[in-house]
């Protein structure tokens, strides 16, 4: 699949600034059933579904499958609020659209103001940073995609601050329902959304003790894997625990708890102007 002529197609037609693709072909993750995911950039406007639909009507063996896709899982769509879904032979491809205005009002607010809560992006926007390190450039007027990359190293001391503030109270709180589930033999169901929850928090946290923008990615244990600086027995964990994890409950609580102290350790070289 030629993604680069498509984006050329894109950009040429609606007159793009940038054209990304993110994910799992980006990445270099995709299997046989991995959809294609673009992100466009527009100076200004979107352009109307018509114009998008003659755009991609150009393309060869195109099947426009969706205009203008609804967000039916209640997701939060700000980084894409428009997107199309188009089908070239058997490879699906996801385009999603927003304006450059945005992109740099996002990057603004995490590298300069280091906050993690405004309304352009409101539920963790610091992924759409992992999302512009790791996409592969299309097209890029005017290093449009390039520039804001440019300001992305090194991570603000302040914004991994901000987001170990908000993410380790998460994983205390959710780390002790854990361990009274466990205790109390609450129920499994109980028990998974107290683990999941502390597995989310544990993930935050151990991104920015490595260095790392979120990536916001499905195929998240391979990520896990490649970090350098990591809690005792994580990989146990992953590898031998969480598959069965209600069976190994006590053994669990006891990982989390070491979460903890890695955590705190870091925490206090922070303090000291070291670790972070």
């Amino acid at each position: 699949m030629d993604i680069k002529h498509i984006a050329e197609q894109i950009a040429s037609s609606l007159h793009a600034t940038s054209i990304v693709c993110y994910g799992s072909w980006a990445d270099k993750t995709a299997d046989d059933k991995s959809d294609i995911d673009l992100l466009v950039v527009m100076a200004s406007e979107v352009p109307d579904c018509h114009m998008r639909r003659l755009c991609y009507e150009a393309l060869e063996r195109v099947t426009v499958l969706e205009l203008d896709k609804s967000n039916t899982g209640g997701w939060d769509n700000s980084w894409s609020p428009v997107n199309d879904k188009i089908q070239i032979k058997n490879q699906i491809i996801e385009i999603g659209y927003n304006r450059a205005s945005w992109v740099l009002e996002v990057v603004d607010n995490l590298i300069n103001k280091h906050s993690i809560h405004f309304s352009a992006f409101p539920f963790r926007p610091y992924t759409f940073l992992g999302l512009l390190e790791t996409c592969q450039i299309l097209f890029d007027r005017d290093n449009f995609i390039q520039s804001c990359r440019s300001r992305l190293r090194p991570i603000p001391l302040e914004l991994k601050q901000a987001i170990i503030r908000e993410y380790f109270p998460i994983l205390l709180e959710s780390v002790q329902d854990l361990g009274d589930c466990s205790e109390r033999c609450v129920g499994i169901i109980a028990y998974l959304f107290f683990l999941e929850r502390s597995i989310d928090a544990a993930i935050q946290i151990l991104f920015v003790i490595n260095d790392i923008y979120d990536p916001a990615s499905k195929r998240i244990e391979g990520y896990l894997k490649q970090l350098k600086t990591v809690p005792p027995n994580l990989f146990f964990f992953l590898e031998e625990l969480l598959p069965r994890f209600y069976e190994n409950r006590g053994a669990i609580d006891q990982f989390f708890k070491e979460v903890i102290q890695f955590v705190n350790k870091f925490s206090a070289m922070s303090a000291n102007g070291q670790g972070l």
